[in-house]
């Protein structure tokens, strides 16, 4: 707390989810929708136009009390060309900006609720898959994501996740 400020440049974030179905019975009572904006720069470039960063991002899933979670996710970014051509070779040539777009779906399972009786209810398998084009201008430069794990609830308060990521 008495050192120099490292990340001087902050982001700002706004996210809506709404339950537009709240007040019905069944799996679309638990509908969800919502939408987010992040907008900042990144600290190591000065604070210019061109090195302003953005993310939009609109959901829609179910979640159904603690039995199950699957949602779907659509992206769009914009960043400086000089911070993506460090993280992704392809956009060596890319102008002072890049535009992106991309989706993820996620989804969580408790063992207890699909058969496995009560002594499951602690374990939730998770999964998710996401892909994302940082530079929509060109093509070949695709990523994907996927991740999978097991989580155990100890207690109202601590849980434990084990989970692997591929890119």
């Amino acid at each position: 707390w008495k050192s120099k400020e490292i990340g001087t440049k902050k982001d700002g974030h706004a996210r809506l989810t709404i339950k537009p179905l709240a007040d019905t019975e069944g799996l679309l009572g638990s509908l969800f929708l919502g939408g987010g904006v992040t907008y900042g720069y990144y600290d190591d470039i000065a604070s210019t136009k061109d090195s302003f960063k953005k993310r939009y991002n609109a959901v829609a899933g179910i979640k159904k009390a603690q039995e199950v979670t699957l949602f779907g996710e659509l992206m769009t970014t914009k960043d400086p060309a000089s911070k993506m051509r460090s993280k992704h070779p392809s956009l060596a040539n890319s102008a002072s900006g890049v535009t992106g777009s991309g989706f993820a779906v996620y989804g969580v399972l408790n063992l207890g609720f699909v058969g496995f009786g009560q002594d499951a209810k602690p374990w939730e398998i998770i999964a998710r898959y996401e892909q994302l084009d940082p530079d929509t201008g060109k093509d070949f430069n695709t990523l994907k994501r996927q991740i999978g794990g097991v989580s155990y609830t100890w207690n109202k308060s601590v849980m434990t996740l084990v989970n692997y990521e591929q890119v």
